[in-house]
């Protein structure tokens, strides 16, 4: 079994498909390792893929051409001697690069797919044989319609960015968009040097002026910034709404960033990786073409628009996300009154249970009670009618009488000696008892007065029998009585006698056990004998040791 494993992933190795995945930024870029994500989920089943990762990192180097030069050669001798099938890049530079050098060796043979792409131009350029990809297609319109919801009386609107190669086309894409617009001045801003965009936007003291954030990665005195830190910092020189286009952004707290309609990384990286898998499964890379991403969706930040005053639900915007919502009860106790509620339910489905417990033992103490109602009348029943039948017994003295007591002793004598064993509660079923025992003693008498000294052979001459007879104290016609009833137990059965050990064995060769048992009782309580049970082969041996 382990050298078919082996083989089987040798044969997966060998027809892998090899696929390198090129990001234009840091994993450390939350849009970067969110559309990294949506690629490797969407690519995660796939078990013929091997995957390869590289990030360029442009937001902090700037991509030039030595530096792309530079990164091709550390590619080319990092990956030597593996061919790459597919190449997937994430956002423009990435792809600017891909296609730089597109026809050496090692991107020669391999398929490109790209996700997050702002340069529109190149729907126009890329051969559709071998590229396929997602281009991130804004909504600015959309964008400036939530600013006059926002500020219906807007002057200035400062379109914001860094000067990356994709901010740059972001920014043209703005510009022709809003060309039409006369009623607002816009002012557009590409600078990676934030000291420089804090002095415009110190400038900016009209209350109704406002920013639309597009693609930024800003630098303060020579060093890259945080994201974060640097829209903190355009929040206290800019006191006014930050509209963005980024979901990056749209959740950020004790900033000035009150939403926007925002691309979304994760869907960029979905929809590239579904474009792959299609690739993999046989499809022409011309059936696969580009898409201009339609998954973007409006966020609004319902904290920092409280700031501005301006409450989200008036804004009618009704599939919108909702970001930094205030606190409500549930939300801020929301681990305790779940804990709560399975505590509650636990306690309430243990008092069902209890309570149908309960019915079923009451009624269970009903039918108790008239059991032991009916069991007492059978009782006080039986009682009379063995005091009836002892009276009737009394008044007679002759062998009937004398009968008729034998047959009670031997049917009673036994089971009585071992009900008297138990602890019986009834008070009916004691005084029943008492009463039986009481009669079975006078019965013990009797037969005991009854006893005289005669040969065995006395009671056997109509049986086959070997053996010499022997003599024996007991009542001659009880035992000649018993044994007629064990002969009467098997159809085929024979006596053996052994006097010198006074032993009297009877064979039988079919016979009912339960019957045998009870004689074995009466022998042995009645006429002080020892009684063994035991087989040979098919046939039961009875034997009876006399005293």
């Amino acid at each position: 079994m382990k050298h078919i494993l082996i083989f089987l992933f040798f044969v997966v190795s060998l027809f892998a498909k090899n696929i390198l995945i090129i990001n234009s930024y840091s994993v450390k870029f939350q849009w970067t390792k969110t559309e990294l994500e949506g690629i490797l989920n969407g690519l995660k089943d796939r078990k013929d893929v091997k995957i390869y990762i590289e990030f360029m990192d442009t937001k902090v180097f700037r991509p030039t051409p030595e530096r792309f030069e530079s990164f091709y050669t550390y590619l080319k001798n990092k990956y030597k001697g593996v061919k790459f099938d597919i190449i997937i890049t994430t956002d423009d530079n990435a792809l600017n690069f891909v296609k730089k050098y597109k026809n050496t060796s090692l991107f020669k043979d391999a398929k490109v797919f790209f996700a997050g792409v702002n340069n529109l131009k190149l729907a126009k350029q890329l051969d559709k044989s071998k590229y396929a990809g997602v281009f991130e297609k804004k909504e600015p319109l959309v964008n400036y319609k939530f600013i006059k919801k926002i500020m219906p009386d807007v002057k200035y609107i400062y379109v914001v960015a860094d000067n990356s190669n994709s901010a740059k086309s972001v920014m043209k894409e703005y510009k022709k968009a809003f060309e039409k617009i006369k009623d607002v001045k816009f002012i557009y801003i590409n600078d990676k040097n934030l000291e420089n965009v804090l002095r415009e936007l110190k400038f900016a003291k009209d209350k109704s002026a406002m920013i639309l954030l597009t693609p930024y990665s800003f630098y303060l005195k020579g060093s890259h910034m945080d994201y974060e830190y640097a829209i903190a910092l355009i929040s206290q020189y800019f006191p006014h709404p930050i509209v963005i286009h980024t979901d990056l952004l749209a959740g950020m707290e004790d900033s000035n960033i009150v939403g926007g309609k925002v691309t979304d990384a994760l869907s960029q990286g979905k929809e590239v990786a579904k474009k792959v898998l299609k690739y993999l499964k046989g499809e022409f890379m011309q059936n696969i073409g580009f898409t201009f991403e339609k998954a973007n969706k409006m966020y609004l930040n319902v904290k920092n628009l409280e700031k501005f005053g301006v409450d989200a639900d008036d804004l009618d915007y009704k599939d919108a996300v909702l970001v930094n919502k205030p606190l409500t009860f549930y939300s801020m106790y929301k681990e305790w009154i779940i804990s709560l509620a399975i505590i509650i339910f636990g306690i309430i489905s243990i008092t069902i249970i209890l309570l149908m417990k309960n019915i079923q033992l009451r009624r269970y103490n009903v039918k108790m009670k008239d059991m032991n109602k009916s069991l007492e009348n059978k009782i006080e029943k039986a009682i009379e009618e063995i005091k009836l039948k002892d009276k009737e017994y009394f008044n007679y003295k002759n062998d009937t009488f004398k009968n008729i007591i034998q047959s009670i002793v031997f049917q009673l004598k036994y089971p009585i000696e071992e009900l008297s064993k138990l602890d019986i509660k009834n008070e009916k079923a004691k005084e029943l008892v008492f009463y039986l025992k009481e009669k079975l003693n006078k019965f013990n008498d009797l037969f005991n007065s009854e006893k005289e000294i005669f040969n065995i052979e006395e009671i056997l001459k109509d049986y086959p029998v070997n053996g010499k007879g022997f003599f024996v104290n007991a009542n001659k016609e009880q035992l000649k009585r018993i044994i007629e009833d064990i002969m009467s137990l098997c159809s085929k059965a024979y006596i053996m006698l052994y006097p010198e050990k006074r032993i009297m064995k009877i064979y039988l060769e079919d016979y009912n056990p339960e019957e045998l048992q009870f004689v074995r009782g009466v022998l042995e309580n009645w006429l002080n004998v020892e009684v063994f049970l035991y087989r040979e082969g098919n046939i039961l041996i009875f034997e009876i040791k006399f005293n």
